[in-house]
């Protein structure tokens, strides 16, 4: 199962996309930030996120 699978199992609507946010320290890989953008809720908001 793929990451995205897995967290699309976990949003709080189907349809709400999910951003990815790949952090860095002093140019080292830290790690990743998942986010469900609530587009059922604020979509011009959402949309403009991405």
């Amino acid at each position: 199962m793929s990451d995205y699978d897995h967290l699309a199992e976990q949003l709080r609507h189907p349809d709400n996309p999910i951003v990815f946010m790949e952090m860095t320290a002093g140019g080292a890989p830290i790690g990743t930030i998942k986010m469900e953008l609530f587009a059922d809720v604020c979509p011009k908001t959402a949309e403009n996120f991405r």
